[in-house]
């Protein structure tokens, strides 16, 4: 009941905020009312991969780029498992692929911007930056920045691989972390990096989950004058990123045995799906009561749980 409590507080807080912005957009009275969507990239049901190009004003347009859905087990599938554990011992994803030809189409339009900004929230931060280290050389001068938004880094392996491009574009990146999702993985040693605040998960009655659901854009603190407000990273978020770190330092193709795992799951009965998810929970209660290594449970054996729990098993 607690946690049902706590996440129709934030379900609340949340379409309050989306609500407040729709309106000030409608009415006039936000600095995006002006602004246009001039083109769309739908990718949602083949890789998940979603992002538009929007005219800020005259000469100027934003590339933004869709985070992570779980609105179904297919969109779970794609988001969650393919692109984000994807994003362990991977050089490049489906969704970061579909992401650079985007650009590539966007660089052969007839019209053209003087500058472009890339932006993306979560998983969209991390499909923006790599869509401008990977831009064509005819669109980098007139791409000024990089936004990633609570998104996470990428592995060793794709710094490796686009050394070149990180070395020459990445400080046009700005990375804003707030949650733990934030610092997942691996930063760039050039990129502008600065932890914010946001609002704390106390104020949802002590249910400490909500250091997920705080990812959320709509629970960012600003200062008296509109910035965000720069704090250091919590301990929890610290942690965690140090984790996934050493995680993905030890990996060796973990990203592709969430997914076939996942492909597994969807080929059981409903009662087999039951008992293998009744299993798992075992497993992860039993690790976390002795007290075993949080790597034990997470990110593979939650992201198994889930994919178990979000198949269409009727419990």
């Amino acid at each position: 009941k607690q946690y049902n409590d706590d996440t129709d507080a934030i379900t609340s807080d949340r379409r309050a905020a989306a609500q407040q912005m729709f309106e000030d957009i409608r009415n006039g009275v936000s600095p995006c009312s002006s602004w246009k969507v001039v083109d769309v990239r739908d990718n949602n049901s083949t890789t998940g991969m979603y992002a538009c190009m929007i005219e800020t004003s005259e000469g100027n347009a934003i590339v933004a780029f869709r985070g992570s859905e779980n609105t179904d087990a297919n969109q779970f599938y794609l988001d969650w498992l393919k692109a984000d554990s994807g994003l362990l011992d991977s050089i490049a994803t489906d969704q970061q692929s579909d992401a650079e030809e985007y650009i590539r189409y966007i660089s052969g339009l007839s019209t053209q911007y003087d500058s472009y900004v890339f932006a993306g929230h979560s998983l969209g931060g991390n499909l923006a930056v790599h869509a401008g280290l990977t831009a064509p050389e005819s669109m980098l001068d007139r791409i000024l920045q990089l936004y990633n938004l609570d998104g996470p880094g990428n592995s060793e392996e794709y710094r490796e691989a686009h050394a070149a491009e990180i070395q020459s574009n990445g400080s046009k990146i700005t990375h804003y972390q707030w949650s733990f999702i934030g610092g997942l993985l691996n930063r760039y040693e050039n990129e502008n990096f600065h932890s914010v605040s946001s609002k704390n998960p106390q104020d949802y009655n002590g249910n400490y989950f909500m250091l997920a659901l705080k990812h959320d854009l709509c629970f960012l603190n600003f200062d008296e004058n509109g910035s965000l407000d720069m704090t250091d990273m919590g301990n929890f978020e610290r942690s965690v990123s140090h984790l996934t770190q050493s995680i993905d330092s030890i990996s060796g193709g973990n990203s592709e045995l969430i997914s076939g795992i996942y492909e597994d799951i969807q080929g059981l009965n409903d009662a087999e799906k039951m008992i293998v998810g009744l299993m798992c929970a075992d497993v992860i209660s039993i690790a976390f009561q002795n007290g075993v290594a949080l790597a034990a449970g997470n990110p593979f054996l939650i992201a198994f749980s889930y994919a178990i729990l979000s198949a269409d098993a009727k419990y």
